[in-house]
């Protein structure tokens, strides 16, 4: 599977500008239109942010192929499609002092959880690399993927190791549920902004038709 198209609802390419801010640093783009390519067809989905489960969410899930047959429909890997779409929604500074990118663009469009965070954890002291687990565990989780799993290969840790790395990093505060940081009036707007410009394309497709 492999996305080939991520919009945010407007028609253009996500950008860090799109998000609304988490109190970790990590930046959320709140709506996002996809396409991934699968051996089933072309996968559409909207995926909408949910506030509450700290998750991307399918409101809409298509296929687009020459024969739709309800073998095809049930091969369709949502959970997966959702993981690859997620990636191009989350943005984040991987090195410091560089500029925040989406996850798509560390790891590329396969989704893949793949940071080579071992390397880049080289001569840090230890509130440094507890302050990048925390950040590869909190990615982990907002991109749907196994958060403890994903430090350990990160880091090239046992799973024993990586527990404990973890506990550390929990123990000082670094890990936590991300929270959204931006005022209950913006995201109330945000949410009045998404839901207009859904009747707005709802009225045009029906305008279209008739």
């Amino acid at each position: 599977m492999r996305l080939t198209e991520a919009r945010v609802p407007g028609g253009e390419k996500p950008t860090f500008d799109d998000c609304v801010m988490l109190d970790n640093g990590v930046g959320i783009v709140p709506e996002l239109d996809v396409v991934i390519s699968d051996v089933t067809g072309n996968i559409h989905l909207r995926l909408t942010f949910s506030a509450d489960e700290r998750r991307y969410q399918a409101s809409f899930v298509g296929l687009a192929t020459e024969d739709i047959t309800s073998t095809k429909l049930r091969e369709v890997k949502v959970a997966e499609s959702i993981r690859i779409g997620a990636s191009f929604g989350i943005f984040f500074p991987l090195v410091k002092g560089l500029p925040a990118n989406s996850l798509a663009y560390w790891v590329g469009p396969g989704g893949s959880f793949d940071l080579n965070l071992e390397d880049q954890s080289d001569g840090l002291d230890a509130d440094e690399t507890l302050e990048l687990v925390a950040l590869c565990y909190e990615i982990a989780e907002l991109s749907s993927q196994h958060p403890a799993k994903a430090v350990q290969q990160q880091f090239g840790l046992s799973q024993r190791t990586a527990a404990r790395w973890i506990s550390r990093a929990k123990a000082r505060g670094y890990v936590g549920r991300p929270l959204l940081s931006t005022s209950e009036e913006t995201l109330e707007r945000l949410q009045f902004e998404l839901e207009h410009e859904q009747r707005v394309n709802d009225d045009g497709e029906h305008q279209a038709e008739t």
